[in-house]
């Protein structure tokens, strides 16, 4: 593989940065709070805060999203996001350089924004903005364990727990019961999950890289720390049969997960 450092020059334009000198989003450019026009009413960002992942989500009325990373360490067969991440670029102490490649793609597969970057702009929507509600749309926000604890801390360090709800996406196998109870006590209110089968024939044709074990083990731990654990499936995979949809089945009704499955299209 090709390291940053062995990019020859002419393929190195000179404009790839670390994700931490990208400026915060425009959210001064947004229409954020309903407007009335000559011809017509403008509903706004915020009108749209609500979220039915959690109580605290479901009364949200000024909600951001938040995205800082690029690019996932799964492989997901049905999925294209560990091609976001980008290759030519400089190293940073929190990228994740997986344990596996595939040909022609260069490490690493997934860049984050340090745990300052991350809370300095939390910071400033705050201020800004009067949020009351923060949904992280990392894919794998949880994957690098120690950047999360450095988040946790900040937020503690600098008095901002209890300011604002919060939830986020995460892989079954990056959660344990300390993480969780430190995200509870953070003001976490929800963990939604990518399940996408729970048959381990699937998951394993999938490319999952997780188990049906710590599927259950994720689930349950969400919920013995407080935290609404969110899951989403997809059925109609090329191989699946009533056997792997019943397995699947079986573990909602075991776990009394009400959920609607997106059916896999192109």
């Amino acid at each position: 593989p090709i390291r940053p450092d062995e990019i020859p020059e002419e393929l190195n334009p000179g404009h790839y940065r670390t994700l931490d000198e990208l400026p915060y989003p425009a959210w001064e450019h947004f229409d954020l709070d309903p407007r009335q026009e000559k011809t017509r009413f403008i509903p706004g960002y915020f009108v749209h805060s609500s979220l039915a992942l959690s109580a605290e989500a479901l009364s949200a009325r000024r909600r951001m999203d938040v995205i800082a990373e690029r690019g996932c360490a799964g492989r997901c067969r049905f999925c294209d996001h560990a091609r976001l991440g980008g290759d030519f670029l400089h190293e940073s102490e929190w990228d994740f350089y997986g344990d596996f490649q595939k040909e022609g793609r260069i490490q690493p597969f997934v860049r984050f924004q340090s745990p300052e970057y991350v809370v300095d702009m939390i910071t400033y929507i705050l201020i800004h903005f009067k949020i009351d509600f923060i949904a992280f749309m990392d894919e794998t926000m949880l994957l690098n364990r120690p950047r999360t604890l450095r988040i946790l801390e900040l937020l503690e360090e600098r008095d901002l727990i209890g300011t604002f709800k919060w939830g986020c996406l995460a892989r079954a196998e990056n959660v344990d019961l300390e993480l969780l109870g430190k995200m509870k006590q953070a003001d976490c209110t929800y963990i939604s999950f990518g399940f996408e089968s729970s048959d381990q024939g699937q998951l394993d044709y999938l490319e999952k890289g997780n188990t049906v074990a710590q599927q259950q083990t994720a689930f349950r731990s969400c919920i013995d720390t407080g935290i609404n654990p969110i899951t989403s499936y997809i059925i109609g995979y090329p191989d699946e049969d009533m056997q792997s949809l019943y397995n699947t089945a079986r573990f909602w009704v075991v776990n009394g997960i009400q959920c609607a499955p997106f059916f896999l299209t192109p």
